[in-house]
């Protein structure tokens, strides 16, 4: 659940102007929105009301950390190969020239990935997109549904880790290291 951007900004001035904050540690805190505290947050509740969006992707990359000298990138895919919709909410930046941003908002993780991750975008089906992008009040029963399409996370190579590397092989399925073993 990863962004990239360009920009002539210093990190500093993007911090102060969009954060209101000096703090490095808060820019990847505004990248995902928890759905259990997205209301009482300033920075998103105010989004809330008109500026809810649906993010189409074929998946997200997520890192096991169970072992802190190596993290190992999964990419999570839903598994019935389906389109994956995840909520999010939009906003224009005045700092860079009115760019559309946007930030996924995401739940406890459930079923096949909680092994990997404690978080999980929230998933809607195509009926729900329409009653989250045109409802008169955000729809946040939307947010914490208990029937959430299954996944199937599966590990690929640890280039995903440098964001110099690009392409459809990062995609690709990789066999697990094997422990060495005495025999």
């Amino acid at each position: 659940m990863c962004g990239r951007f360009v920009g002539n900004f210093t990190t500093q001035a993007l911090l102060d102007e969009i954060l209101g904050s000096k703090d490095a540690s808060a820019a990847s805190k505004m990248i995902n929105a928890r759905s259990e505290t997205i209301t009482e947050k300033p920075s998103f509740r105010n989004l809330m009301k008109s500026h809810r969006a649906m993010i189409p992707m074929t998946g997200f990359y997520e890192w096991d950390r169970s072992d802190p000298k190596m993290k190992r990138p999964f990419f999570v895919p839903r598994a019935d190969g389906r389109t994956m919709w995840a909520a999010g909410l939009w906003t224009n930046s005045p700092l860079l020239d009115g760019a559309t941003t946007f930030t996924m908002i995401t739940r406890q993780s459930y079923d096949d990935l909680s092994m990997i991750h404690d978080r999980s975008p929230v998933q809607l089906t195509l009926a729900d997109c329409v009653d989250w992008a045109t409802a008169e009040v955000a729809p946040l029963e939307l947010l914490h549904l208990s029937s959430q399409p299954r996944l199937a996370p599966y590990e690929v190579d640890k280039k995903v880790n440098s964001v110099r590397n690009n392409g459809p092989e990062l995609l690709s399925a990789v066999q697990p290291d094997e422990p060495d073993t005495l025999f």
